[in-house]
C-alpha cells in the first residue's frame, strides 16, 4: 500500500513537471514570436529586449540568441546610418548657411562699394 501511495506521487510530480515544461515552452516560444514580429517591424530594440528575457529562462535558446545577434547587428547599422546622415546634414546645413551668409554680403554692398544697412551685416 505504502509503496503504491509512493509510486501515485512520483507519477503526479513527474506529470507537473512535465506540463510545467511544456507551459514553459509555450511561453518562450510565443516570446520568439513577439521577438521575430519587433524585428521584421524593425523594432530592433524590442526584439533585442524580448530575446534576453528568454536568455534569462533558457540561456542556450538557440533562437533567441540568432534573434538578439541579428537585432543587434542590425540597431548598430541603423545607429551608423544616422549618425552618417546627420553628419551630411550638419555638413549641408553648414554649406547653406556659408552660402546664405555670402549672399548676405553680397545683398548688402551695393555694386560702388558702399554698405547698405549696415546693421544687418551683424546678423
Amino acid at each position: 500500500m505504502r509503496r503504491e501511495q509512493e509510486r501515485e506521487a512520483t507519477d503526479k510530480m513527474r506529470a507537473d513537471e512535465i506540463s510545467m515544461r511544456r507551459k514553459r515552452a509555450e511561453i518562450i516560444a510565443g516570446k520568439l514570436t513577439v521577438a521575430r514580429e519587433a524585428f521584421a517591424s524593425r523594432d530592433f530594440r524590442g526584439a533585442i529586449s524580448i530575446c534576453e528575457t528568454v536568455l534569462i529562462e533558457d540561456p542556450r535558446n538557440e533562437l533567441a540568441i540568432e534573434i538578439r545577434e541579428a537585432s543587434v547587428s542590425a540597431e548598430n547599422q541603423r545607429k551608423t546610418r544616422t549618425s552618417s546622415a546627420r553628419a551630411s546634414s550638419v555638413s549641408a546645413s553648414s554649406r547653406s548657411t556659408i552660402w546664405r551668409r555670402g549672399s548676405l554680403h553680397r545683398l548688402l554692398h551695393d555694386p560702388e562699394g558702399g554698405i547698405l544697412g549696415n546693421d544687418l551685416e551683424a546678423a
